[in-house]
């Protein structure tokens, strides 16, 4: 026996994602499911790489023996597609193409969301993950800059208040399921939701903090300009760690023979005051040695200071 909720979500951000042809952006179940292992995984600020892999097999399943008992299917007769620019800096090499076909924002799509009914997890706790993953980590190329957020589509828009205690509640949602039900991980502290307990042995990308920015009264383009400025500006006025002689920034290098993953996560949501900027703080890890906690630490405050400075409005 399956059970199953249709759900329905807006597109906040350009999507950048394909399948078959890159001329054609598409939202796809294997991507939102990888987007959900991979935000479930930073979820889990302890457990080691052997029992993490354990869990997540049983929660997912995985291609040799374990068939996965939550099954997704995109349902919509029509998604708009258009250009986009697709770097928004000032940087930009001339003469470079820097248009995508991507899925706009205000795109509506149905997500149809089956588990079984003797799964490890309900039906409602993938489709809060889901949730949880759109916002936090987005769909497609450059989600760790800003693109592919999606959110469920309602009727009244949430406050920026009710957006964080929503992401507070379901991080621990997430991480009291691998413990006893009274446990919580993750609490807030000023503007920002900070992990308690990120073990020094633990040699992967967890959460250790999520920032909340100043909201953004402009429009999304305005915002993601300065994501992408300071994205530009950084490498050129800090020094970038360094480990067997290969040079690592923690906001994330695109250079042919060392390319590494921002450990800082722009996220944006829609509220009823704006734009709410959402930043996600990974333990930086590099051919699995931690990056200099110092230095990472000054990147990504020098990072988020030069988004809000340039890109968001007080």
């Amino acid at each position: 026996m399956m059970e199953s909720k249709n759900v329905k979500y807006k597109v906040i951000t350009p999507i950048f994602s394909y399948g078959i042809s890159a001329k054609h952006p598409e939202i796809r179940a294997s991507s939102i499911k990888g987007m959900m292992r991979y935000m479930f995984r930073i979820a889990q600020p302890i457990l080691d790489t052997k029992d993490l892999l354990e869990l997540e097999n049983a929660i997912f399943g995985n291609a040799e023996s374990i068939a996965s008992p939550v099954r997704l299917s995109v349902l919509s007769s029509k998604i708009n597609t258009s250009s986009c620019e697709f770097l928004l800096h000032d940087n930009k090499k001339n003469g470079k193409n820097n248009s995508k076909n991507c899925i706009f924002p205000n795109e509506n799509f149905s997500l149809l969301v089956r588990t079984r009914k003797n799964s490890l997890k309900e039906l409602n706790w993938y489709i809060d993950l889901i949730e949880l993953s759109f916002l936090l980590i987005g769909l497609g190329q450059r989600s760790r800059k800003g693109r592919g957020r999606i959110m469920i589509l309602n009727e009244n828009q949430p406050t920026s208040c009710e957006v964080k205690n929503s992401i507070l509640s379901k991080l621990n949602n997430i991480y009291k399921e691998q413990n006893n039900e009274n446990s919580k991980e993750f609490y807030k502290c000023d503007n920002m939701i900070v992990s308690k307990n990120v073990s020094s042995n633990v040699k992967r990308p967890v959460i250790k903090k999520i920032l909340f920015g100043d909201i953004e009264k402009n429009s999304w383009k305005s915002f993601l300009k300065s994501v992408d400025t300071a994205s530009h500006e950084i490498k050129s006025e800090l020094k970038p760690h360094r480990i067997d002689g290969k040079a690592y920034y923690a906001t994330g290098s695109a250079l042919s023979n060392n390319k590494f993953a921002s450990s800082i996560i722009v996220g944006l949501a829609h509220t009823k005051e704006g734009y709410l900027p959402i930043y996600t703080c990974v333990k930086a890890v590099a051919n699995k040695e931690v990056l200099d906690k110092q230095k990472t630490k000054k990147e990504w405050e020098t990072f988020v200071d030069k988004v809000e400075r340039k890109g968001v409005s007080n």
